[in-house]
């Protein structure tokens, strides 16, 4: 578990921060663990669940590419392993 705790120190710590830290860790546990892997993303509903999203977006993009990436996400959405629960 990765925990992004954007107000407990003067410098903003965000979830995608934390993401983009632990990029190949994180890639490599959702491309080896496809059917397993679960994220569940939780908080502000302003901005943070796009940026999350994007950011996963964009590591896998840079492991199976845009299309591939999307899909990917997208499927994982449908099948109730990537859950936003925001307010």
């Amino acid at each position: 578990m990765i925990t992004a705790f954007s107000r407990d120190q003067e410098q903003k710590i965000y979830v995608y921060h934390k993401i983009r830290e632990h990029k190949k860790e994180l890639a490599s546990l959702m491309l080896n663990n496809k059917n397993s892997i679960r994220i569940f993303v939780c908080g502000n509903s302003k901005n943070m669940p796009k940026w999350v999203e994007e950011t996963f977006l964009e590591i896998l993009a840079e492991e199976i590419g845009v299309d591939e990436a999307k899909a990917f996400i997208q499927k994982m959405h449908a099948e109730r392993r990537y859950v936003v629960e925001a307010w």
